[in-house]
Formats: C-alpha cells, sequence, structure tokens
C-alpha cells in the first residue's frame, strides 16, 4: 500500500476475502493496512452506510458489498 489511509475498494476487498484460520484477516488487516480490527470494521461499514461511496466502488466488488451487507443485516438484533 503507498498511501497511509487504506481506499474503500481496499476495506472491502479485505473484508471480502476468505481466510481458512481464524483471526488471519485481522493479522493481515494489521500488517498490510496498519489498522486495528475494530477500526477496520468501523472504516468498513461507513462505506457500507454510504451509498454514495459504494456507486464509487469498481463494479466488481459490488457482489462482495451485498454479501458483507447482507450478513451484517443478518447480526442485527430482530425488532419487535
Amino acid at each position: 500500500m503507498e498511501h497511509d489511509h487504506p481506499t474503500d475498494a481496499e476495506l472491502i476487498t479485505y473484508a471480502g476475502r476468505f481466510y481458512r484460520r481464524p483471526g488471519a484477516r485481522e493479522q493481515a488487516v494489521r500488517a498490510e493496512l496498519r489498522l486495528s480490527a475494530t477500526r477496520f470494521w468501523q472504516l468498513v461499514i461507513a462505506v457500507l452506510d454510504s451509498p454514495g461511496r459504494i456507486a464509487a466502488l469498481p463494479q466488481d466488488l459490488w457482489p462482495v458489498v451485498k454479501r458483507l451487507d447482507e450478513e451484517r443485516l443478518r447480526r442485527m438484533p430482530k425488532a419487535g
């Protein structure tokens, strides 16, 4: 990574990757993006909450965004 802050595309790419070992994503994020796991997920959620930022992503990442958003919605407590 050549810059100080990861791009939205980099965040979504890391969030959408499959890792075989528990904690492997967090290790990669810490080593390669230089972010804590908490900060990483805060930034990913900020992207998912912003239709304008999603629209600006390359189209090949849209299926990843859709999957991440569906997973997040499944984890939310049910109202009612």
